[in-house]
């Protein structure tokens, strides 16, 4: 069984060299694919980051810097986003693996995924860029934009 890409303009940062379908477990958080299955730690129960979606895109990080440039962008926001930091509040599963989170969505220690409710990755960006509020303004207003998204 393969995994399904999204391709629609609401899917960023996505590239033609992208590697050919494969299965869910080999993806590690490209945009357009199913969010990793990554299980961490909430208020001490073990559950799937997926659980953590809901009803609202989320901006998953390791740093809380990204929390506080999403409140700035919120003028910029048409869809709702909250954001989660790995390590604040949810902890990985496996304690002594400090880079699960990172292998699992391909991002750094600044870095960050924005996931869709449907747990599709809309966006990702491996470190912290140097205009990062610019950048998040930017991804939240084309993901607010997106046409629907075909297979």
């Amino acid at each position: 069984m393969e995994s399904n890409r999204y391709k629609s303009s609401a899917v960023l940062n996505t590239t033609e060299d992208r590697p050919p379908a494969m299965r869910p477990e080999k993806w590690t958080g490209h945009p357009g694919t199913r969010a990793p299955d990554l299980h961490v730690l909430q208020d001490g129960k073990s559950i799937s980051i997926l659980h953590l979606l809901q009803s609202e895109w989320t901006l998953f990080s390791e740093t809380a810097t990204w929390g506080d440039l999403l409140a700035q962008a919120k003028e910029s926001r048409e869809v709702t986003v909250r954001a989660k930091h790995i390590h604040v509040g949810v902890d990985v599963k496996v304690p002594e693996d400090a880079h699960a989170f990172r292998n699992a969505f391909g991002v750094e220690e600044t870095g960050a995924s924005l996931v869709r409710p449907d747990g599709y990755v809309a966006w990702r960006v491996v470190d912290m860029p140097s205009d990062a509020l610019s950048v998040l303004v930017e991804v939240l207003r084309r993901a607010s934009a997106g046409e629907r998204p075909s297979l």
